[in-house]
């Protein structure tokens, strides 16, 4: 990832119907607020459909102000659309964590 150090990614493993790999970076951070670099770890899936294939991520920056209590979600669907086309659909969420 451009501007990014310090990255770690693990091959892709099988799991269950679908496959798994984790992640982890630093990323500067521009903010005026918070601080200057956060790390990051990422765990990504990757499944195949009857129509293609989907790939998403879960996202943790650890030092971001409140990181600890929220993800964010990244979803891909790629979908065959006839001769030599595609069809790429993605979705952001952000999962908030509840703590007792």
């Amino acid at each position: 990832v451009m501007g990014d150090w310090d990255v770690k990614i693990t091959s892709w493993e099988k799991v269950g119907g679908h496959r798994e790999r984790t992640g982890s970076f630093k990323k500067k951070l521009n903010y005026t607020v918070g601080p200057k670099q956060t790390r990051v770890d990422e765990k990504s899936f990757l499944a195949f459909t009857s129509t293609g294939f989907r790939l998403e991520w879960e996202i943790h920056n650890r030092d971001v102000p409140m990181g600890s209590s929220f993800r964010v979600e990244n979803y891909f669907d790629f979908h065959d659309a006839g001769e030599e086309h595609t069809i790429c659909m993605g979705y952001t969420a952000v999962n908030f964590l509840t703590f007792n």
